[in-house]
């Protein structure tokens, strides 16, 4: 008999994932991203509103697991740009 597996996720802050996904989009940036990339990129760090979009896929207490998820979901409209 096997042991069971579990996978242990570190919590992680929401500045973490804020980095996180300004890093993410960075790569592209660097790979001549469209320009409404550039943008984004350019405005996550200090817009409110994107900020609160991105805040409103994560819950108080985020596992890494949480935090890739809420990075999908917050740039998950933009999965079928030509720039990725």
């Amino acid at each position: 008999m096997s042991p069971e597996r579990t996978l242990d996720f570190l919590e992680v802050t929401r500045d973490e994932v804020r980095k996180v996904v300004v890093a993410y989009l960075d790569q592209f940036v660097a790979r001549g991203a469209a320009e409404d990339l550039r943008d984004l990129r350019q405005r996550l760090p200090s817009d409110p509103e994107l900020l609160r979009q991105l805040d409103g896929h994560l819950t108080d207490s985020v596992t890494e697991r949480e935090a890739f998820d809420a990075m999908r979901g917050f740039l998950g409209p933009l999965d079928s740009h030509d720039a990725w």
